[in-house]
């Protein structure tokens, strides 16, 4: 009888292997680079992996001339074995596409890489599957496209950023004429599309109405399992600093020299301050952190330099208060990943946002303060607030572990399963 079972067992386990779907995640922001999506990228190949075959095809060595990397090795221990990472490696064109880029004349500064993996979509792509592609980058599209055009395999796109939108800002007339291109080509062919927020959902049926059956909102994923959070203890926050917490990238987008600017604006107007509050920083070292951050430090704001994403969750589920910011309206359709981390390890929101998406969600559910972007004296205000107010922070805390499962890693994952179950 036990013989018997266990055959009919592996019997059973070799039919669900046979039929297993198979996910080709083309994803150039893979382990161990470690920018945001990056992480993102990693929390869903490991997420899929659960239920379907998972083959990641990303970069090889990238090299870079004008942009910055931060490479983290220790988030390749969290990928499993049984995910197949392809890395194709791009060849060399040393600044011209990073100079091309910055001028508007080409999509993506890896073009490179996207025409290398290409080349190969014949030796990648040798079983049945689906194709998920993920912006940004530009060239995820572009490999996504070629390889639904080779393969006529499902194809799904996932736009984590609104590509047309922002790329409209930032491009000149034929730079914004081949991007248009680009997006209208992708949203034609793809068979699904899910996208992080209402707005950037908003934003593609208003350029293309017929895309409201097959677009679904998946928010962005936490970068941990929240099963690991329970490692994590609290540290006795009695005679301790009021901490308060960035994790992320520096740039005109996030525009972090403002929350510093409404920390001193709260230094300045409350000086007994001084000593009993720091705001720390931590992020990879580029130049606009080396020109309008590092001269904004002093005892209470400290640059932490760029974190292991261990010891980085550790540090966030210590501090009082998580911040962040968005620039301009231009990222009003955004919900940043830090949003979702903040949520998941229980920390009050502080945030200098455009009226959308992300601020909805903390209004809405009431997890933070927000203010408008370039309101300094409003954001020192509520700094204090929170300061002052133990009472104010827990219950923020408290409505938090009402609504956090409804962002968790779990909820968002089955909701991809189903995207892919229905092709």
């Amino acid at each position: 009888m036990g013989t018997t079972y266990s055959f009919f067992m592996v019997l059973q386990k070799g039919r669900h292997a046979l039929t297993q779907k198979r996910i080709y995640f083309i994803s150039l922001s893979f382990p161990p680079l470690g920018r945001g999506a990056s992480l993102t990228n990693s929390c869903l190949a490991k997420g899929l992996s659960q239920k379907f075959k998972v083959n990641v095809i990303t970069a090889g060595e990238l090299k870079t001339y004008f942009l910055s990397y931060n490479k983290d090795y220790s988030l390749l221990k969290d990928i499993p074995t049984h995910i197949e990472i392809i890395r194709i490696k791009p060849f060399e064109w040393f600044f011209i596409g990073e100079g091309l880029y910055r001028f508007g004349l080409i999509p993506c500064y890896h073009l490179n890489w996207a025409i290398s993996t290409i080349k190969k979509i014949k030796t990648i792509f040798t079983k049945s599957g689906i194709i998920l592609s993920s912006y940004p980058v530009v060239s995820n599209l572009l490999v996504g496209l070629w390889a639904k055009k080779k393969t006529d395999f499902p194809l799904i796109i996932d736009f984590r950023d609104d590509y047309l939108g922002v790329m409209s800002h930032y491009m000149n007339p034929s730079g914004k004429m081949l991007a248009s291109y680009i997006e209208k080509n992708v949203v034609k062919k793809a068979d699904r599309i899910t996208v992080a927020t209402e707005g950037i959902k908003d934003a593609l049926i208003k350029r293309y109405p017929d895309l409201t059956k097959k677009i679904d909102i998946i928010y962005n994923l936490v970068p941990f399992d929240s099963n690991s959070l329970s490692s994590i203890k609290d540290e006795n926050k009695k005679n301790k600093l009021f901490t308060m917490i960035y994790a992320g990238n520096f740039s005109p987008a996030q525009e972090v020299k403002l929350l510093i600017k409404g920390i001193n604006r709260l230094l300045d107007i409350h000086p007994e301050l001084k000593g009993k509050i720091v705001f720390k920083l931590f992020g990879p070292e580029n130049r606009y952190l080396k020109k309008e951050i590092i001269p904004l430090l002093n005892n209470e704001i400290r640059y932490e330099g760029y974190a292991e994403r261990n010891k980085l969750i550790k540090e966030i589920k210590r501090a009082d208060v998580g911040l962040f910011s968005l620039s301009n309206k231009t990222f009003s359709y955004a919900t940043p990943t830090k949003l979702f981390e903040f949520i998941e390890l229980e920390v009050p929101i502080l945030a200098m946002l455009p009226k959308g998406s992300a601020r909805e969600i903390i209004e809405k559910d009431n997890i933070g303060l927000v203010c408008d972007p370039n309101d300094i004296d409003g954001f020192a205000r509520n700094i204090y607030s929170l300061f002052r107010n133990e009472s104010l922070r827990k219950k923020i805390v408290k409505n938090i572990k009402k609504i956090k499962d409804h962002y968790s890693f779990s909820t968002q994952i089955n909701r991809w399963i189903n995207v892919i179950e229905e092709l």
